[in-house]
């Protein structure tokens, strides 16, 4: 027996020995595949999360240490933060404004003559916010292999390259010009509706943010049939202008509708 416990102790022995020296040279190649196999996704994930400049989920500087010669400023905005989610909200106001006032203005001539004003200085400042919307798109980042690009010089060449610049530019020609020769004419301004186009990622934004998206749908549905109403009113009393006001059954009755725009649109409506 005392021969048997003692070979058992060599047997362990001889197998702590090889167990010490091959692991080292096992750790080695182990940790170096490891390096190889490091995914750089995960690495760009963590180094963002980790720095302090990304803990604001709306603006970031990261990756952006030179001013843009357009703008002026280094700030990037994140597509899904909440800068982008509020000027958004701007943007809706105006561009709604112009898909409300401007066709009601082109059919019924009183409501431009009574409010020319008010029209004049709604117009503008509705136009400036189309230009700054010009300039936030240079600074608006955007998704490049799951994570966004932060770079002042990407971004702006991004967004020289899409359509969308071109539609801006189209939403701000200076056909208000024409006013010298023609007058005030709303008809003119029919080009700021092609600014609607930016609203369309709008309700998706809204639904991710409000606790009841369904609602928040049929509310955006219930606007959207308003307008649609409302243009449809519109287009009405052009043909009636176009035929001839009480020229027959058909049409709006009365001539004098230039006096109050009220009773026209609910006749239209």
């Amino acid at each position: 027996p005392a021969r048997k416990f003692g070979r058992i102790v060599n047997y362990v022995r001889m197998a702590l020995r090889l167990k010490n020296a091959v692991a080292p040279r096992n750790e080695q190649p182990l940790a170096s595949e490891d390096k190889k196999r490091r995914d750089s996704f995960l690495d760009r994930y963590n180094a963002i999360n980790t720095s302090p400049i990304a803990k604001d989920h709306s603006v970031s500087e990261r990756g952006s240490r030179t001013r843009s010669r357009w703008t002026g400023f280094s700030a990037v905005i994140l597509p899904d933060g909440e800068v982008y989610f509020y000027w958004m909200t701007v943007l809706c106001l105006a561009v709604l404004y112009n898909y409300w006032f401007i066709m009601p203005r082109i059919a019924f001539q009183g409501l431009q003559e009574r409010n020319e004003i008010v029209f004049f200085v709604l117009d503008y400042f509705c136009d400036l916010i189309y230009i700054l919307d010009v300039l936030f798109r240079f600074h608006l980042g955007f998704l490049e292999e799951g994570m966004v690009v932060r770079e002042l010089k990407r971004l702006k060449r991004n967004y020289l390259r899409s359509f969308g610049i071109w539609a801006d530019v189209a939403a701000l020609l200076p056909l208000d010009f024409f006013y010298f020769a023609t007058g005030i004419e709303p008809a003119l301004r029919l080009v700021r509706l092609i600014k609607g186009f930016r609203l369309l990622p709008f309700p998706r934004m809204v639904e991710t943010r409000f606790h009841y998206p369904l609602v928040s749908r049929i509310i955006i549905l219930v606007h959207l049939l308003s307008l649609c109403i409302h243009w449809d009113a519109c287009f009405f009393f052009l043909i009636s202008r176009a035929e001839g006001l009480a020229s027959d059954g058909w049409v709006y009755p009365e001539t004098d509708s230039q006096s109050s725009a009220v009773m026209p649109y609910l006749f239209s409506f």
